[in-house]
């Protein structure tokens, strides 16, 4: 039996304490984006599963989704749940010809950006897209990691997750995103952080 994607064990956690700050990281990432309306057309960049598409369709049932990820069998769970939309098998820094033709009113890049080393170089290609509404959302360190130490893992490494290879503060973050876009505000759900931003 294939082991379960960190993403699918985040996403489906039977802890309760985990449950409620992902519940709540939801319930955040809809409300940044209540004065951004409309939405008809997202791009979810490192759509992994399609969690957060989920989520999008609670409160945008009508919107269409390009969906990008660099993970088959990911994408091969996310168009089960969603045929009718488009996925793309992807490396978010060699984005296909959809992702920089298409007009979009919201992009999404969702707990993707500590996982990449090149990560300027994915800010760049988000830059040349065609979109209204960016957001953004990475762990907010180093509470992100305190938290794994409180849930006794990574103790080792200090509660750093092996799988990432960045990590950002609300002030660090803010200083990246401004090399690239209009950061509008950061919340912080804890422990992440999301940006919401424009061109």
């Amino acid at each position: 039996m294939q082991s379960q994607s960190s993403n699918l064990k985040k996403y489906n956690t039977q802890n309760p304490v985990k449950k409620f700050l992902i519940d709540n990281f939801k319930k955040k990432l809809l409300e940044i984006l209540e004065d951004c309306e409309p939405f008809e057309y997202i791009a979810d960049l490192g759509c992994g599963e399609g969690f957060i598409i989920d989520t999008l369709l609670t409160k945008y049932p009508n919107v269409k989704v390009d969906g990008f990820d660099i993970s088959q069998s990911a994408i091969d769970i996310a168009k089960k749940k969603h045929p009718n939309f488009n996925f793309y098998q992807s490396d978010v820094k060699n984005l296909p010809q959809p992702a920089k033709t298409n007009k979009y009113d919201l992009v999404v890049l969702t707990e993707v950006l500590e996982h990449i080393d090149d990560y300027k170089r994915v800010l760049e290609n988000i830059q040349d897209m065609n979109f209204k509404t960016l957001i953004i959302s990475v762990p907010d360190e180093p509470l992100f990691s305190i938290s794994n130490l409180i849930f006794g893992k990574n103790i080792k490494r200090l509660g750093k997750d092996p799988e990432h290879v960045n990590f950002w503060t609300n002030k660090s973050l803010n200083q990246l995103l401004r090399q690239y876009f209009r950061v509008k505000r950061i919340i912080k759900p804890y422990p992440w952080l999301v940006a919401q931003c424009h061109k």
